[in-house]
């Protein structure tokens, strides 16, 4: 068995992204910093699903097993 580290991913500016961070955005519906660091197709996904995302972040419920 072997191990490969994968690093973080980060920002133009060398931010460490979280998913706390993204989920506390999509919460508060400040979708605007995401784009600096999600791709499109996550970005899309989360503006199509936005309500459902927001509902399941307020509730505590993980998201895709996250």
């Amino acid at each position: 068995m072997s191990v490969k580290i994968i690093p973080r991913a980060k920002t133009q500016s060398e931010t460490i992204i979280t998913a706390t961070e993204v989920r506390q955005l999509i919460a508060k519906n400040n979708l605007v910093p995401l784009k600096q660091f999600l791709p499109f197709t996550t970005i899309k996904y989360v503006e199509e699903h936005k309500t459902e995302l927001q509902s399941s972040i307020k509730k505590g419920i993980n998201i895709n097993g996250n």
